[in-house]
């Protein structure tokens, strides 16, 4: 009984043991990591990855997560194996963009800045943990690596630091089995590059501390053929079914040098190979109705205007059903529910809307596939999105700040500088007049006009009234006139001084006073007796003129 609890608990134990490895060894569902400067010796790194959408909470994502723009915890770490050390991102937490549930993932993209502390401008780091879906046909239950090497060098032919290539790829791409397949790899290049894709090797050529690309998926795929030049994979599907895992390497070349390459950035999505019904015809076919229908075509929008579009896809049949349209999105990007198009009951939708933000300058690959009910998919359809960031590398001086229009920038410069791209002081006494021979005086964000003695205001245009510059400037009555630089007081006799504050002395004034009065009075004396003796003289001796003396006052 003992011996049979023993086993019994061993069984139950190595049962137990065999669910956790399993629950925690199938859950990567590949990803890419890109990079473009984005100042000195700064980048800008972004990365996409996918995941088994229901192994945590960390990659179960949804519509409210897209919507609300929600950060998802992720796992591992983004470390630096040369150039650098350390690591620098920690955890590879991700907004969340895209996911199936018919195909149980979820998928998103981050984009950090980091600044790369090395002095021979070449460095190189990877994303690497544990592990791939466990039942892959090659490889299974191996851990993943995406290792991404750089050259930060300044370029003879562009006098830049380079970008890397970009690409995008839904995690999952379904292969009928006794079909055949071209599988492009879409691949965009914002320097104009020379972009090529090989397949990921366990020991490149570039002699650093981590040479492996991709673990024990290196060649995880056999069978598949890939035109480097054009990156166009190809396989027919008559070997094993099941899952096979994808490792490729996409690097560019400038023109001048095909041989080496400037940069080389991975790519790992996987493959599921299986027996579906019906024919290799069958399968599902999307179309794009707000743009050309030619795969790999380029929509150019400005910042701050919205991307829209309507993905269509037919099933061909009337008893077949579109189920999912996946899309490999931008950060920001949200998608309808697929809804029946037309009437003919073989078509299905879902519209599609993004307004970049004032970060996503540049060039955006955007992929769908639609799948159909009997797990067949469509070939995988994309289109470039070139937001115009016509501010990539216009430099405002004296903070300045660049806006991108639609069809040009223009630098909004502070208020103290002017230019087309604010290099130039304004002057503010340019074009003002400060009257009355006032002198303008430029400032940092205004003029001045400094006015003479007699006038004042913002222009000296007001001439100064001196009397009203103190409230009282003339006492005991005393009246004030204006002058041309000052004015003057007229005091009354009893006061004197400039501003009639000193009592006057008015002896003299009083003797004055009483000689003008003693005048007056023999003034009048005088005229009596001369007009007494004027009448006496005219009348005559016997006249009737009174001659009694008479005092005329």
């Amino acid at each position: 009984m003992k011996k049979f609890l023993i086993n019994t608990c061993l069984n139950v134990f190595l049962v137990f043991c065999f669910v956790v490895l399993e629950i925690q060894s199938s859950h990567f569902r590949g990803g890419i990591i890109t990079w473009k400067q984005s100042g000195t010796k700064e980048i800008e790194i972004s990365y996409r990855l996918a995941f088994r959408r229901d192994y945590s909470r960390s990659h179960m994502c949804n519509d409210s997560n897209i919507i609300n723009g929600d950060i998802l915890n992720g796992e591992g770490v983004l470390a630096c194996y040369h150039g650098c050390s350390g690591s620098i991102v920690n955890p590879m937490s991700y907004y969340c963009t895209d996911y199936s549930v018919d195909e149980n993932w979820s998928a998103g993209q981050r984009s950090i800045y980091y600044t790369v502390p090395t002095s021979d401008n070449i460095f190189q780091l990877g994303y690497s943990s544990c592990c791939w879906i466990s039942t892959l046909v090659v490889g299974r239950d191996s851990s993943w690596i995406l290792l991404v090497t750089a050259n930060l060098s300044i370029r003879n032919d562009t006098g830049k630091i380079n970008t890397s290539p970009i690409s995008a790829m839904q995690p999952i791409v379904r292969f009928k089995y006794g079909c055949s397949y071209s599988l492009t790899i879409p691949v965009q290049d914002d320097d104009g590059d020379i972009v090529k894709c090989r397949w990921a090797n366990s020991m490149n050529n570039m002699n650093y501390s981590q040479s492996n690309e991709c673990y024990s998926v290196c060649e995880a795929f056999p069978g598949a053929i890939l035109n480097e030049t054009s990156c166009v994979l190809s396989y027919t599907a008559s070997g094993s079914t099941g899952w096979h895992a994808v490792a490729l390497q996409i690097e560019d070349y400038s023109v001048s040098d095909t041989a080496t390459p400037l940069s080389s950035v991975p790519l790992q999505f996987l493959v599921d190979i299986s027996s579906t019904t019906g024919s290799c015809d069958d399968k599902p076919l999307v179309l794009q109705l707000n743009l050309s229908n030619l795969n790999g075509s380029v929509a150019p929008i400005a910042l701050n205007t919205t991307f829209f579009q309507t993905i269509v896809a037919n099933s061909g049949s009337t008893n077949v059903s579109i189920t999912e349209i996946v899309t490999v999105s931008p950060i920001g990007m949200i998608k309808t529910g697929i809804l029946p198009y037309g009437s003919s009951g073989m078509e299905w939708y879902v519209n599609v809307t993004w307004t970049p933000s004032s970060s996503q300058g540049g060039s955006h690959i955007f992929c769908y596939t639609a799948v159909n009910n009997i797990g067949q998919a469509s070939d995988q359809a994309c289109v470039t999105i070139k937001v115009d960031d016509l501010c990539d590398g216009v430099i405002c001086e004296n903070e300045g700040t660049c806006v991108g229009g639609l069809l040009n920038n223009s630098c909004i410069c502070p208020v103290s500088h002017t230019g087309s791209h604010c290099e130039s002081e304004i002057d503010f006494c340019d074009g003002v007049k400060c009257e009355n021979n006032g002198s303008c005086v430029d400032g940092v964000f205004n003029y001045s006009c400094i006015c003479p003695a007699s006038h004042t205001g913002s222009h000296c245009e007001s001439d100064i009234d001196f009397c009203k510059l103190k409230d009282l400037p003339c006492h005991n009555g005393g009246t004030c006139v204006d002058g041309l630089f000052d004015y003057t007081c007229i005091c009354p006799l009893t006061h004197t001084g400039d501003h009639c504050v000193t009592e006057a002395d008015n002896t003299g004034y009083v003797l004055s006073v009483v000689f003008i009065s003693a005048g007056l009075v023999l003034s009048v004396i005088m005229t009596g007796v001369l007009t007494k003796s004027l009448v006496s003289f005219i009348k005559g001796p016997g006249g009737s003129i009174d001659t009694h003396d008479h005092l005329y006052m």
